[in-house]
Parts: structure tokens; C-alpha cells; sequence
């Protein structure tokens, strides 16, 4: 009887002690919470209620209703205000944004003419919803859009190049990583030369790509990153770090077909608005974020955000686009300068005729006296020449006439 009760409080003893560890285990992962699993579970009305103050929900016949942010005219998703963190689920996007903890961790991202970069939203949860790829200088990575699947290998061709983000490996993990990340119309070289890291995780079976393995990313130089646990928080907010845990809010999102946005916009809003083409420099991710577009949660009204109408969006047909600008100014400007010549050659040519008119006279008065000059010197020295001779023929005459007649006079006699 003793050896039965003592058995039996050993196996209790045990399960509770494996218990125990397994729930330790499973919190410092973060794949249980501090909370009751039904508290957990939320709809897309805490998407619409949380969100609206921070952008325009818009009706699209294709996905529903997006959500489209107005962060100005610089934002794009995984670049602007955050930064990656090494967990152990992965490499997480830490937003800086208070609404982070939802766009940057559910549904998926896409870009749009009018629109912009506009958020469609999804159940599952992941560190980040990007593809990831790598050369021996930047790692990039691209948000995911609808229809993309990781079970099946990712071309890089199908995946428009203003997609790309791409940093150098130190500033990966740096707070103001988007200052040191490349323009985004250098991707096109960039791509050409990056291959894709398939290195993929699994949360509450749903598949992600976890990003650089750790001990890959160290071997870089200046790069070091230790994998810190990720912890749960009751409230939606931003994903936050500290040096030893990560904290995240990663409800459960459930479908309810009631759930709607207090306000929505038609997609005719934002296509009827006037906005002009925008420069090269002036597309999202070639010039750093504006400081005036704070995370507000008060205010009021949205900041003015000029549309992205551009038919040739990929950089490669904007680089064609310069190209041709550059030749057709080039063009012009050879133009110009054949009409400046010509324009100073006509004022040039009645100026240079009427100073040729001047200085005909004076020449033919200075010729006609330089020839009148000449002429008399050559007729002064013929005639001194002449007289030279004369005088010469003379004397020579004279000479020879004594030379015969000494020579033909009567010796005297003795």
C-alpha cells in the first residue's frame, strides 16, 4: 500500500514539473500568452477602429476594404521609421509607428498608382511578411502582396524592383536603419546581383521566411546579433525591445461578417484628386521620411498626400524615361547653341561689311602712295645706276685710249 501511494505522488510530482517547464518553455517563446486563449481572439473591427485615425480605409472590388496610410508622400512599409530584430521565431520588424503591431504582422502590402502603398488585411501572424535576399553587400528584403506563396520558390523576377529595401548588413539592426538604406532607384542594378534565402519558420502553422540565419549574419563585418526571446503584451502597440525580450501583440483574428470601417473612401477619391508626376527623387524611398507626419493619435486631420501617377512605375522604364530626357536635352541644347551662333554671326556680318566699307578707301590711298613711293625709288636707282655706268664706261674708255697711245709712240733715237 505505501509503495502504490509513493508511486503515485511521484507521477504527480513529475507531471507537474513537466507542466510546469512546458509552460515556461512555450512563454518565453512567445507561443503562449500571459492571458486566456479567448482573449486573445479579436476581428477586423479592431483593424478598422485602431487604424482609422492613422489613414483612409478604401473599398477595393478585388481585396475589400484596405487601408491606405498617411504617413506622407515618403512612406513605404519595412523601411520607414524601424528597424529588425534578432529573435527566436526569426527576424521581427520593430515599427516605430503605434499602429505598427498590426500592417507589418498581418495581411500583406501592396502599391498602387493612386493609392500609394495600401494594406490588406489577413488572420495569420508572422515576425514579417517579406521575402528576403542577400548579396556580399546589402540584404534586402520586399513586402509580400496578395497571391505570393511561399511554398513554392520565389522568382525575383516577378517581383517589381520599387519593392525592394535594401541596407547594409551592420545598419540592420540600427534605429534609424532607414537613413543608411539604399535609393530606391539603384534596385535595378542591386537585384541583378542578390540571390534569395530561403530560410523559413512556422507560428501556429502558418509558414514565413525567418530572414539571414544568425550565425551567417555575424560572419559580416561590424555585425553582431544575439536571438532575444519574444514576450506578449495586452494591448495593441507598437513592437517593442529591450536588451533581453521582445514584446509583441498578436491577437487572434477572427472573421466576423459585421466588422466595418467607420468611414471608407472610393478608389474615385484618390484617382479624380489633381496631382502631377513627381520627380525621380520624390518617390517613396529615395528620400528620407518628412518629420512632420508624426504618429499623432489626436489628430484631426490627415496630411495632404500627393498621388503616385506614373504609368511607368519600375525603375528600369524611369531609367529608360531619363535616358530619353537627357538625350532630348542635350538635343535642345545643341539647338540653342547653333541659334546663338547663328543670331551673333547675323549682327556679326553688317559690322565686319561696314568696317570693310571704312577701311577700303584708307587701303587703296596707302596702296596707290606706297606705289607711287616704290615707282620712284625704282626710278631713282635705275638712273643711278645708269649714271654709274656711264661714268664707268668712261674711265674705261679713257684707260684704254692712253694704253694705245703710249704704246704706238716713235722710240727717240741716241
Amino acid at each position: 500500500m505505501k509503495t502504490i501511494k509513493f508511486t503515485l505522488v511521484a507521477a504527480l510530482t513529475v507531471l507537474s514539473m513537466s507542466f510546469c517547464m512546458n509552460i515556461s518553455k512555450a512563454s518565453a517563446q512567445g507561443f503562449e500568452g500571459q492571458y486566456e486563449e479567448g482573449d486573445r481572439d479579436v476581428s477586423y473591427q479592431t483593424f478598422y477602429d485602431e487604424l482609422s485615425p492613422y489613414g483612409d480605409w478604401v473599398y477595393d472590388n478585388q481585396y475589400g476594404y484596405v487601408w491606405r496610410p498617411n504617413m506622407g508622400p515618403d512612406f513605404m512599409p519595412y523601411r520607414t521609421n524601424g528597424h529588425w530584430v534578432s529573435s527566436e521565431i526569426g527576424w521581427t520588424w520593430a515599427s516605430d509607428y503605434q499602429w505598427g503591431w498590426a500592417p507589418f504582422h498581418y495581411g500583406r502590402w501592396k502599391f498602387d498608382t493612386y493609392l500609394g502603398w495600401y494594406w490588406i488585411p489577413g488572420y495569420e501572424w508572422a515576425p514579417a511578411w517579406v521575402v528576403w535576399s542577400s548579396n556580399t553587400d546589402y540584404y534586402g528584403w520586399a513586402p509580400m502582396a496578395p497571391g505570393w506563396n511561399i511554398s513554392v520558390s520565389i522568382n525575383l523576377g516577378s517581383i517589381p524592383s520599387n519593392y525592394w529595401v535594401f541596407a547594409p548588413p551592420r545598419y540592420l539592426c540600427h534605429v534609424r536603419m532607414y537613413d543608411y538604406c539604399a535609393p530606391v532607384y539603384n534596385n535595378v542594378t542591386i537585384v541583378r546581383n542578390v540571390t534569395v534565402i530561403n530560410n523559413y519558420g512556422y507560428y501556429n502553422r502558418t509558414r514565413y521566411v525567418c530572414g539571414p540565419r544568425v550565425h551567417e549574419y555575424n560572419t559580416r563585418p561590424g555585425c553582431h546579433a544575439r536571438p532575444v526571446p519574444v514576450r506578449e503584451c495586452h494591448e495593441p502597440r507598437s513592437t517593442r525591445c529591450d536588451n533581453k525580450n521582445m514584446y509583441v501583440y498578436r491577437p487572434r483574428i477572427v472573421n466576423h461578417p459585421s466588422c466595418r470601417p467607420p468611414e471608407v473612401r472610393g478608389r474615385e477619391y484618390f484617382a479624380n484628386r489633381d496631382a502631377q508626376p513627381r520627380s525621380r527623387g520624390e518617390y517613396p524611398g529615395n528620400s528620407r521620411p518628412d518629420n512632420r507626419y508624426e504618429n499623432n493619435r489626436q489628430r484631426t486631420e490627415a496630411p495632404q498626400q500627393d498621388n503616385r501617377r506614373n504609368d511607368n512605375w519600375t525603375n528600369q522604364q524611369r531609367d529608360n524615361n531619363n535616358e530619353r530626357q537627357q538625350r532630348e536635352r542635350a538635343v535642345q541644347y545643341a539647338q540653342q547653341q547653333q541659334e546663338r551662333r547663328s543670331q551673333a554671326e547675323s549682327r556679326q556680318a553688317p559690322q565686319q561689311t561696314e568696317r570693310y566699307a571704312q577701311r577700303q578707301p584708307q587701303q587703296e590711298r596707302r596702296s596707290q602712295t606706297e606705289y607711287r613711293q616704290v615707282s620712284q625709288s625704282q626710278e631713282r636707282h635705275s638712273r643711278e645706276n645708269s649714271s654709274y655706268q656711264s661714268a664707268e664706261r668712261s674711265s674705261r674708255g679713257q684707260q684704254q685710249r692712253s694704253e694705245s697711245h703710249s704704246e704706238g709712240r716713235p722710240r727717240g733715237r741716241n
